[in-house]
């Protein structure tokens, strides 16, 4: 059997698509567990709803607690074999469980699969790893959904038990990076499999500048102290070192441009990276490629104008004119991005209407083109 474990926060929205997707699953010996996280909508009442609609529906209600601790309670509730994460507001395909569950056998540790978003399918070309070449499976794919994500996979539960893997409920973002990692640990042999049933909701813009990701300085640090501490004993299990750079890159960016009021907070951000980069120099960080908050904020200016979400480009563009009061931009002359220049100069000098029209017109030179 499997169980299928759902967080749930005021997910109202998009509940009933969810767990009517799981209802009509082909594969049908499965368990699932709603977990009300404290909802303050009526998720509640569609989650009761649903449990008299069908014995294989158990609900949880709980005070809040976030999504690492819903799912802890999930798995310490699960009955199944396996184990399959499912965010409330995505849905999955009829076919979801049965290809999952048709390539386990008792060799297999972790199934994996692709998925849907937006319209846009991510493709994971099937192939099977042993411990052997664990290295080949990270390089591959540690920066994509195979390894960065819950769901789309199955899970067994025995390893999640035996090992006591559970979610760390102080890291409110990244944390199931860290958990599938974690997990892979334990693994003797993965299948990726040629599916894409699981489809994602993107959430307009919430992934890259929600609340979720607003991560102060002291989080950040204890999340990637968690992720170099995995990395490490990968590269252990691997016998070939595993550089954590990408997730260094990865998990400093969580923290909002924003946030940077004064020089204290450009110092701390400064800080927390060359904790993790040694060579980072203070001189260098604000033009640097990977963790420079000037060129992180030029591109989530250009993420936020395709999802058209003007109110947060224009909190980032204030936030660009605030860190170009005590940053050393000489060096940014020659960064090889012209358009990058142009922009943080216009936010420099607080040309934010100029901005706003240069950056619509690339959106439609883009949309052309496409």
């Amino acid at each position: 059997m499997i169980s299928i474990i759902v967080p749930v926060y005021n997910a109202s929205s998009y509940l009933r698509r969810c767990v009517d997707s799981i209802l009509a699953q082909s594969y049908a010996d499965f368990e699932l567990l709603l977990i009300n996280d404290g909802s303050t909508d009526c998720s509640k009442c569609i989650c009761d709803e649903y449990a008299t609609k069908d014995v294989r529906i158990r609900v949880f209600h709980r005070a809040n607690g976030g999504v690492s601790s819903a799912r802890n309670y999930g798995i310490e509730h699960a009955t199944g074999e396996w184990i399959t994460f499912i965010d409330s507001d995505d849905w999955v395909k009829p076919e979801y469980l049965s290809h999952l569950i048709e390539e386990s056998t008792p060799d297999y540790d972790l199934i994996v699969g692709g998925y849907v978003d937006e319209e846009k399918v991510y493709l994971i070309e099937e192939s099977i790893y042993e411990v052997g070449n664990f290295i080949d499976l990270i390089g591959r794919h540690r920066g994509g959904a195979a390894l960065r994500t819950v769901w789309g996979k199955l899970f067994k539960k025995s390893i999640i038990r035996d090992e006591c893997l559970r979610f760390d409920d102080a890291i409110r973002a990244g944390e199931d990076s860290i958990f599938v990692l974690q997990y892979l640990y334990f693994c003797n042999k993965v299948k990726l499999i040629g599916r894409c049933d699981y489809n994602y909701r993107s959430n307009n813009g919430a992934n890259t500048f929600g609340k979720k990701y607003d991560m102060t300085i002291g989080e950040i640090d204890h999340a990637l102290q968690q992720m170099v501490k995995t990395i490490d004993r990968l590269s252990f299990k691997c016998k070939v070192f595993i550089d954590p750079f990408l997730d260094i890159w990865i998990f400093t960016g969580m923290f909002q441009i924003t946030h940077i009021k004064d020089e204290k907070d450009m110092h701390e951000l400064y800080l927390l990276c060359s904790k993790y980069v040694p060579e980072l120099d203070e001189s260098s960080f604000c033009i640097n490629e990977y963790f420079s908050p000037v060129i992180k904020g030029v591109s989530l200016l250009k993420q936020l104008y395709e999802e058209k979400n003007y109110v947060d480009a224009k909190a980032v563009m204030e936030a660009l004119f605030r860190i170009s009061t005590f940053t050393n931009d000489v060096s940014l002359k020659h960064y090889k991005y012209k358009d990058f220049q142009i922009w943080y100069y216009l936010c420099k000098c607080r040309k934010y209407k100029i901005l706003d029209l240069l950056l619509r017109l690339y959106m439609l030179i883009k949309k052309i083109m496409r």
